[in-house]
């Protein structure tokens, strides 16, 4: 086989950066997830861009708690993964491989499918940490939609304060 002049290495990322998808096409919710690991990603200054994203989404509380969140679970990918994320342009509309398996592990772990997380997970994680991440994914996952934070709220908050007779 003749040798193109890349490494396994190269050929990786050049298949995690393949478009499989739209941005423009995703929920609300995944494209600001996305814009995030982007920016993440990206090694500079981020924190402040996604700190502008998130409360502009949710609200300065719930902004922190996601920050928060974000950060765990991204902290988790970043020590758990078998080579380097290949990513798109922060808000370039192509939706590569790689950013497609972390939303889609973040997705699935947040509805309960942790098997299926964690399926996705193989594709970037290596074995001995793939139930941390899918952990810190579900995590992320319930924080994400501001209707579903609502909604967890005020059911935590009434569970607490229930009438008992």
């Amino acid at each position: 086989m003749p040798s193109t002049g890349r490494s396994e290495a190269q050929r990786a990322m050049a298949r995690g950066a393949e478009p499989v998808g739209s941005v423009s096409n995703l929920p609300e919710p995944e494209k600001r997830l996305l814009r995030c690991l982007r920016l993440w990603m990206a090694e500079h200054d981020y924190q402040e861009q996604i700190w502008t994203i998130l409360t502009n989404a949710l609200g300065p509380l719930q902004a922190r708690i996601e920050l928060r969140v974000f950060d765990a679970y991204m902290s988790n990918v970043a020590v758990s993964i078998d080579r380097q994320i290949a990513r798109h342009g922060v808000y370039c509309d192509c939706l590569g491989r790689d950013e497609a398996t972390l939303l889609a592990i973040v997705r699935m772990a947040a509805a309960g499918d942790r098997s299926a997380a964690i399926d996705n997970a193989t594709n970037l994680v290596r074995e001995d940490r793939r139930e941390p991440v899918v952990d810190a994914a579900e995590w992320l996952g319930q924080t994400m939609d501001p209707a579903d934070i609502r909604t967890t709220t005020m059911q935590g908050y009434a569970s607490m304060h229930a009438t008992l007779h």
